[in-house]
């Protein structure tokens, strides 16, 4: 409305004047251009060419498959992970961890604290380092981890591919390094 109203005022102005309507035409073309290109204006292309939207989208589609599978697990699925690398890298320290699974300390001794709490993990203090391992009581709860791992591969390659899936996986690993560190 605004554009439209300028637009009127300089086109009137520019035949008082005189002036080429050249100038006219060209602010005609950059409303008419502001208007397609207006980002509230989404539609569908919009949305599907914007990385963060589809990688967020995606994110939140496979958080739902995520949570049915581990359901049986009884584990929180944030907490899943963590556990798959502590495991991996028994006396793994926290800040270790948060870099491996690329969230905040705060957040990881969040979930450390809590996975303590419950008896899975355990923390071993070397003077001002903390180290973790799965308890005796963490194996027995983890030990379906590595069934709902494969339950939740196949259900994403059933559905898309193999090569589809390997290819996605490693395309978003590659991009979330190169933004990382750009």
């Amino acid at each position: 409305m605004v554009h439209e109203v300028l637009l009127l005022s300089l086109r009137d102005f520019l035949k008082k004047k005189r002036i080429d309507m050249g100038l006219y035409q060209c602010y005609h073309m950059y409303i008419q251009m502001r208007k397609v290109r207006n980002p509230m204006e989404a539609n569908e292309t919009t949305l599907s060419t914007c990385l963060f939207f589809t990688a967020n989208r995606l994110a939140n589609v496979l958080r739902r498959i995520v949570n049915d599978v581990f359901a049986e697990t009884e584990i929180a699925t944030p907490h899943v992970y963590l556990l798959i690398v502590v495991n991996q890298y028994p006396g793994i320290t926290i800040s270790e961890l948060s870099e491996k699974l690329d969230v905040a300390p705060s957040t990881c001794t969040r979930f450390v604290n809590a996975l303590v709490k419950q008896g899975i993990l355990q923390k071993k203090q070397e003077w001002k380092t903390v180290h973790l391992s799965i308890t005796s009581f963490g194996k027995e709860k983890t030990e379906g981890i590595d069934a709902c791992l494969k339950n939740l591969h196949e259900r994403c390659k059933a559905v898309i591919g193999e090569e589809a899936y390997q290819q996605l996986s490693a395309d978003m690993w590659r991009a979330a390094n190169q933004l990382d560190h750009a």
